[in-house]
């Protein structure tokens, strides 16, 4: 009994220095943490090999943002320069496809800018994102990057002042087609006037009249011009639902967005598709069940990637501090708006805050490679299950302690 008394008690003794030595989140962290920086359009840092050994192994680098940032569209535009050296074309983004269409000619076009202002004054409202400078800039940059050959997918519902864009570029004459762009500038100006996106043509326009357009031109084999009436009555029922769930609406969207992406895949290419970049806000680009509890186009493309024996890159980009772009109302300008991740009440990822908070004690950016932390992360019982989906969700986090606003183009 002494013999196996004792035996137990240098077991017990041998354990409680590493049962005591378990790393503390801040330790892991701290421990999985790099220095990355932007300079010269240029990734730099011990955080920058890591991202590029990472890039190096995957056709599928994806980058999940919170928008209106224009550090944003910088790393972007470096991180596309690498991939599109080594043959990626396809950028895929969060915008309609009939504005990914546009913006893909745009960019071909001998005056890009110029091109992109009078898009903005001939239908103002119908593009999201790229109409702020530092994101059509990054956009420009990547067709600079890889020729003529770069297109950009948009893979989203259409915005919500985009009804004038669509019913414009009908091509086959119908006789519904005057009456209904009347409605639409009348409900334009009314929106103008209140502000309210709601009063917008999209949201209340008549949808009999819509569905007879978009069937009239099915039946005359004109696929092109019905589709793009399919896409208005799509993103209607989207911001619809929006107004009564944001739950149902937000399943609808992931749903439509996979829909989008694989139909404008080549044929031979759907199921394995070309190398891209994607640029979405965060939660679109997780893998697995996201923390708004949908199933993204982030995680069709890592279950792809999977099925063809390669992975996925998931990288999360935000500011922890500073300001950012934001929409404020119809007509009107952009606001600057606070970015506060530590803050009580303004963060999205309040049980990310441990993650902020130590990439705030550090110096200049910082790279936390989750990979290095999921082991430990899938031991702890007493981890935030959302922040758990977090590690999980995304291999990178990029973090900049202050972030600056994007400048809208007007």
């Amino acid at each position: 009994m002494r013999a196996s008394a004792l035996t137990l008690l240098a077991v017990l003794s041998a354990a409680a220095p590493s049962l005591a030595q378990t790393p503390s989140l801040d330790e892991m962290l701290t421990a999985s943490r790099r220095p990355i920086v932007v300079r010269d359009g240029r990734l730099e840092g011990a955080g920058a090999d890591v991202l590029r050994t990472a890039m190096a192994a995957t056709p599928y680098v994806l980058i999940g943002e919170d928008h209106g940032l224009a550090e944003v569209p910088l790393f972007s535009a470096a991180v596309f320069r690498e991939l599109a050296a080594r043959g990626t074309r396809d950028i895929v983004v969060e915008v309609g496809p009939e504005a990914g269409r546009r913006l893909t000619s745009v960019l071909a076009a001998a005056d890009p800018d110029a091109d992109a202002a009078a898009w903005m004054r001939r239908y103002p409202f119908s593009l999201a994102f790229y109409n702020l400078r530092q994101e059509f800039a990054f956009l420009r940059d990547a067709r600079a990057a890889a020729g003529p050959g770069l297109r950009v997918v948009g893979t989203d519902q259409e915005l919500m002042g985009a009804s004038r864009m669509l019913l414009e570029s009908i091509g086959t004459p119908d006789p519904a087609l005057p009456g209904l762009l009347a409605q639409e500038r009348e409900a334009y100006e009314k929106a103008v006037a209140t502000g309210n996106p709601l009063d917008l043509f999209m949201l209340t326009g008549p949808a009999d009249a819509l569905t007879g357009l978009r069937d009239r031109l099915t039946t005359a084999r004109r696929d092109a011009d019905a589709s793009l009436v399919a896409s208005l009555l799509d993103s209607r029922e989207i911001y619809a639902l929006n107004a009564s769930s944001g739950f149902e609406s937000n399943l609808t969207r992931a749903a439509l967005m996979k829909k989008y992406y694989v139909a404008q895949l080549p044929p031979d290419r759907r199921a394995a598709p070309p190398p891209a970049l994607f640029k979405f806000g965060a939660f679109h680009v997780m893998k697995g069940l996201n923390t708004l509890n949908s199933r993204e186009l982030g995680n069709y493309i890592a279950e792809v990637a999977d099925a063809l024996g390669t992975p996925s890159l998931h990288i999360l980009i935000m500011a922890v501090k500073g300001n950012q772009r934001r929409f404020a109302a119809v007509g009107k300008p952009f606001i600057t708006a606070p970015v506060d991740q530590v803050g009580p009440g303004m963060s999205d990822f309040p049980y990310a805050k441990p993650v902020f908070e130590r990439a705030l004690a550090e110096q200049g950016w910082s790279l936390f490679d989750f990979r290095e932390m999921r082991r430990w992360a899938h031991r702890q019982t007493d981890l935030d299950p959302r922040l758990l989906r977090l590690i999980f969700g995304f291999d990178l986090a990029i973090l900049i302690p202050e972030g600056t606003p994007s400048d809208e183009i007007r």
